[in-house]
């Protein structure tokens, strides 16, 4: 939404005003516009620097390597089955490629390729040895399949 700033804020006065309480108005409206805009920008700030520190407060800092295992937090439940005992915690999955800070490539034992967060995934510590299922490592391609398995 496009709105007026501090310096686009210009009252338009037709020719055939000529009171000058009308142009004195125009002007009283023009300066509490601007005050106005000014304090809801502090506000916005200070609102916004209350929710990060509130948001960080239960942010754990994790970091992940190309080739550690894993396991995926996936809430997706499937219709008609018991979740009670279920474990959101899928995996093994193995780190394939660190697109950025926040964002990992996993590949699962099918060969399935993922983009996640960091924040699903959880370290592995299990010394089950890494085999594929179809007993050959999938050639690395970009998929776009951005779904849970």
């Amino acid at each position: 939404m496009v709105v007026p700033n501090e310096g686009k804020l210009k009252a338009k006065i037709s020719p055939d005003i000529q009171d000058a309480d009308q142009v004195q108005g125009l002007g009283k409206l023009k300066s509490s516009l601007i005050k106005a805009y000014k304090e809801v920008g502090v506000k916005n700030r200070t609102a916004q620097q209350k929710n990060k520190a509130d948001c960080n407060k239960k942010a754990k800092e994790r970091k992940f390597e190309v080739n550690d295992k894993v396991y995926l937090f996936c809430l997706i439940r499937e219709p008609g089955r018991c979740h009670k005992f279920r474990s959101f915690w899928n995996g093994h999955f193995i780190i394939v490629q660190r697109s950025s800070d926040l964002n990992y490539k996993i590949i699962d034992k099918k060969g399935m390729e993922y983009a996640v967060h960091i924040y699903r995934l959880k370290k592995s510590y299990d010394q089950i040895p890494w085999n594929f299922e179809n007993k050959r490592r999938p050639r690395h391609k970009i998929t776009t399949k951005y779904r849970d398995p």
